[in-house]
């Protein structure tokens, strides 16, 4: 059993992928000159050295795409 076959057809079909298809969450550290500027549920604008989720919406033919950030610190519920 060599293995070959099945980890190259994964690993051709995940280079084809379009990414700009899904929603995508990057996680950052400090301000980012690609925004956003300030945290969706607290507000505050991101420090350097602060760690934040930025997520970003596949394109809409009629809105486009928008990307929303949240600081790590901040609940995800509200209490």
């Amino acid at each position: 059993m060599s293995g070959k076959g099945s980890k190259q057809t994964v690993l051709s079909q995940l280079l084809t992928l379009d990414l700009s298809d899904y929603d995508i969450i990057e996680i950052q550290v400090g301000p980012d000159p690609r925004g956003p500027v300030r945290c969706l549920q607290c507000q505050q604008a991101f420090k350097p050295g602060e760690v934040w989720r930025r997520l970003k919406s596949p394109p809409d033919p009629e809105f486009g795409s928008y990307a929303v950030g949240i600081h790590s610190k901040c609940p995800s519920t509200a209490a």
